[in-house]
């Protein structure tokens, strides 16, 4: 009895990676054209934030997989379109990491030469093999909501965020222009009071605390964030969890030290920085307080409500082995 083919959606953000998504997106195309058990389709997006209507697009498509090309902010988009289609069966997700940072890709362990990502994911196609990985939801008193495969970030990193978005030495710097923008947004900004509600992992203990000169508060579904920073080190993509790193009381000088240590996971036991891992987490911030999720900034309101869906996607499996 012949099997119906499978139905594979690539979409491709073609200015990600300075134009590294295209060559990945050709490489990926010759690796399918090589299974004739897969029929697929590339689609580009064209404007901000048309992932999330192109991933809507395909699920309603009945495509089988989506395959998101290109970098965190892509790979956040088409997540939210498949969380948001109203679909009864979700596409696997497949990622091709050409973005900047690929901060998912790398944090969950994921194959990243662009060559043997795309030869691993058609394997993956043709052998349905993948992994169950956590999503974070946020939600706002506006009733805004919204989803982060990778982070959320308040105030400093998300300035930084800001700041790279922003200027176009991410252009020229790369991986650098995160660490450009750090000390940039050094000059200007101004430590907050923050306040952090948080049912303790699976236990019935809490988390109440308040601190009062923040920098801020990463909150993460891998280890990495701003191009390959392991600011929560334990942070895994499955534990139906995510991981907070508050950076606090510190002065500038010392978090400019602990920057460095980060890349590394060697901030664990510095001054001036708090841990907590939480299924759900309650965050308030004044207004006006820079967030980001998954790199791109975005206007929230405070208090922000965290939780994590658990195995929310079937991510198509090219973990390295």
């Amino acid at each position: 009895m012949q099997t119906r083919p499978l139905k594979v959606c690539v979409i491709v953000n073609p200015i990600a990676g300075k134009g590294r998504a295209k060559m990945a997106a050709e490489t990926l195309k010759l690796e399918l054209e090589e299974s004739p058990e897969i029929r697929y389709e590339i689609w580009q997006s064209g404007e901000a934030k048309e992932p999330v209507r192109l991933a809507q697009k395909a699920c309603l498509s009945g495509f089988n997989a989506v395959v998101a090309v290109g970098g965190d902010g892509t790979l956040s988009d088409v997540v939210n379109g498949i969380l948001t289609a109203q679909v009864a069966a979700l596409p696997k997700l497949g990622v091709l990491p050409a973005g900047t940072g690929n901060d998912f890709a790398r944090g969950a362990r994921l194959v990243t030469d662009r060559i043997t990502a795309s030869r691993q994911l058609v394997k993956a196609l043709l052998s349905n093999r993948y992994r169950c990985v956590d999503v974070l939801r946020l939600k706002d008193p506006t009733g805004f909501d919204l989803f982060a495969i990778n982070s959320v970030g308040i105030g400093f990193d998300a300035a930084v965020a800001r700041s790279v978005k922003e200027t176009q030495v991410n252009k020229t710097l790369g991986h650098l222009s995160y660490a450009y923008s750090v000390f940039h947004c050094l000059r200007t900004f101004k430590r907050f009071p923050l306040a952090i509600s948080a049912r303790l992992s699976r236990d019935t203990a809490s988390f109440n605390h308040r601190f009062d000169k923040c920098w801020f508060a990463a909150c993460t579904n891998t280890q990495r964030l701003g191009g390959g920073i392991r600011i929560n080190p334990d942070a895994i993509p499955d534990d139906g969890e995510f991981d907070i790193c508050v950076g606090h009381s510190v002065p500038p000088v010392v978090l400019v030290l602990l920057l460095p240590l980060a890349f590394f996971g060697g901030h664990r036991r510095a001054q001036g920085v708090a841990f907590i891992r939480s299924p759900e987490a309650l965050i308030d911030f004044p207004a006006a307080t820079p967030v980001h999720v998954d790199g791109d900034p975005i206007e929230l309101n405070s208090p922000l409500r965290l939780s994590v869906l658990p195995a929310a996607i079937h991510l198509l499996d090219t973990t390295q082995k």
